[in-house]
């Protein structure tokens, strides 16, 4: 099967059918001109589709459940873990800044096929901005991007805190990245949903 044929069988593939969007590319543009937000519930990509927007997690979690339906086998849901600074994320600039922190270690999902990574987070993102700033990066299911994501993020953000002697409490650092990702809601294009 290639990637402009479609089974329609799926739950997933029969939602995007039903918006008229006709095939992976369609799909990966559609759902990159979304805008960036959390949805309600982390764990459930097909909020994409009703509440048009999502997060790096969901939007990506939404194309892996698409490829998967469609026989696409070869597309892997990745997290990577990357130097969220001000160059590759300008968005988070103020808040690293007046922290005094250099980075903030973030977890990102987005997909990979071979050795290329795919990324439909948000329009006019090119993932080659964070690419060299990938400190680890591992493939995970649909099912783990909500608590799993979170387990594993903490728990680097934890180790690099104490390995980089990082004088803040645990739950200071996820406060100051909390506020990074406000800044990437909060200073995104509008009107650019499909």
């Amino acid at each position: 099967m290639t990637m402009g044929e479609l089974m329609t069988e799926g739950v997933v593939t029969q939602k995007v059918a039903d918006l008229g969007i006709n095939g992976w590319q369609d799909l990966v543009s559609w759902v990159r001109a979304l805008p960036y937000g959390r949805n309600k519930q982390r764990g459930n990509p097909l909020l994409v589709l009703e509440e048009r927007k999502g997060s790096c997690s969901t939007k990506h979690a939404l194309l892996k459940l698409f490829a998967e339906e469609n026989g696409f086998l070869d597309i892997k849901l990745m997290v990577g873990i990357y130097k969220m600074n001000p160059h590759n994320t300008p968005e988070a600039k103020d808040v690293l800044l007046s922290c005094g922190l250099a980075y903030l270690p973030e977890a990102h999902c987005y997909l990979k096929k071979g050795e290329q990574r795919i990324d439909a987070t948000k329009p006019f993102f090119d993932i080659s901005q964070f690419e060299k700033d990938i400190l680890e990066e591992i493939e995970i299911n649909v099912e783990q991007i909500a608590d799993y994501k979170v387990s594993m993020h903490r728990d680097f953000l934890k180790k690099w805190s104490k390995e980089n002697a990082i004088h803040l409490e645990f739950q200071q650092v996820w406060e100051i990245r909390e506020k990074c990702i406000e800044k990437l809601v909060e200073n995104q294009p509008l009107n650019l949903q499909p």
